[in-house]
């Protein structure tokens, strides 16, 4: 197992404010992880800044599958389980009706950390579950002006947090964004293989019963099993693997 050495993302968000290049390569990052995971059927239930790992050169990496699932993948993979983090999830498995799509659930989960990047505090910030849902109906959340985010920031943040699941962003609509396109970054070529095979394979059921009562991941492709990290050269912190960082005292202002 990899050690992610530099600790979680909500851990290092309450002391170090993130620049727009830094918070589009952790984005990108983040979306090609669910890209795949949705790809193969799997859906998280359970994303959080505390579920995403740094590792040494300051890339992500997605932790805790506790909730993961198998699903069908279309246009309503359906669940009726609810769990996840109140502060991370969907307006729909607050009230809504049963079953819900998991996959919608991952995407609104993603935009509540795109926010946190951008604000260092969550969109909704309540410790009852009718005033967060009230506030996510409204969308009742703004950005901190004092950071200075851009206009197509926002925007994209806001088709990610879209109370409406039939109108929120699809992942891979968010990756066609104009903020994402100004960073000119190119998908990895581990990530583009992955996505390759994915695309080979996509005629073969992967939900079924027998594959439901088999352990999670059992057809893992092998040259994949062994994540090897590369610099992530758009952390503009990061110069070189050995250097320690010590972290900046983040001061917020009102």
């Amino acid at each position: 197992m990899e050690y992610a050495e530099n600790g979680d993302l909500f851990t290092y968000l309450q002391k170090m404010q993130l620049t727009e290049a830094q918070i589009r390569s952790w984005l990108l990052q983040i979306l090609w992880a669910f890209s795949y995971m949705h790809g193969v059927g799997v859906v998280h239930r359970d994303l959080k800044c505390e579920n995403i790992l740094l590792t040494s050169r300051y890339n992500l990496r997605i932790a805790d599958f506790g909730f993961a699932r198998f699903v069908d993948r279309g246009r309503n993979p359906g669940a009726n389980t609810v769990c996840g983090t109140m502060t991370y999830s969907a307006p729909e498995l607050l009230y809504g009706k049963r079953p819900y799509n998991p996959v919608a659930v991952d995407v609104w989960a993603i935009g509540v950390v795109l926010f946190i990047m951008c604000n260092n505090v969550p969109p909704f910030r309540n410790s009852h579950r009718k005033d967060i849902h009230r506030k996510q109906m409204d969308k009742d959340f703004a950005f901190r002006r004092s950071l200075g985010r851009s206009k197509t920031l926002i925007d994209l943040t806001n088709t990610f947090l879209e109370p409406n699941f039939l109108q929120r962003t699809k992942i891979k609509t968010a990756l066609q964004h104009p903020w994402i396109k100004e960073g000119n970054i190119k998908m990895p070529a581990d990530v583009a293989i992955a996505n390759e095979t994915i695309t080979e394979s996509i005629s073969e059921p992967i939900v079924t019963e027998t594959s439901l009562r088999v352990p999670a991941f059992h057809y893992q492709l092998p040259e994949y099993e062994k994540s090897i990290s590369t610099d992530n050269v758009l952390f503009t912190a990061v110069v070189e693997e050995s250097e320690i960082i010590e972290p900046k005292t983040l001061k917020l202002k009102k």
